[in-house]
């Protein structure tokens, strides 16, 4: 993430998948790690912002069966075009197939391993 930040690339970080990241990892390093990622000069952190984002939403929960954060992940990514960067590539698969146009997923390695 550094590395795009550098070279100007912008980024989304969805404030729902930031929530299920903190639900998952229960402590104060991920709540740091997060908060880093935002004061990042090329990253937005985009949330729901309207009905209609939200309907949009509901769409994305109901076609692919992803849970709310990774819905609102997808729905960012197919709205904007841009890739998902991911530890976990596979678990993108079935849900890009639900799409008239698939996920682009780039799968990232976790700089803790």
């Amino acid at each position: 993430m550094q590395d795009y930040d550098r070279i100007g690339q912008p980024f989304v970080i969805p404030a729902p998948a930031a929530a299920g990241a903190l639900l998952d990892a229960k402590d104060s390093e991920a709540s740091s790690l997060l908060s880093g990622l935002g004061a990042f000069n090329h990253a937005q952190v985009a949330g729901v912002d309207s009905v209609e984002q939200a309907e949009f939403l509901v769409e994305m929960i109901t076609r692919t069966g992803l849970d709310p954060w990774r819905a609102h992940v997808a729905a960012l990514a197919d709205l904007a075009t841009c890739p998902i960067l991911t530890l976990d590539p596979a678990q993108w698969t079935e849900p890009s197939r639900a799409l008239e146009r698939p996920l682009h997923v780039i799968g990232i390695i976790d700089p803790g391993r």
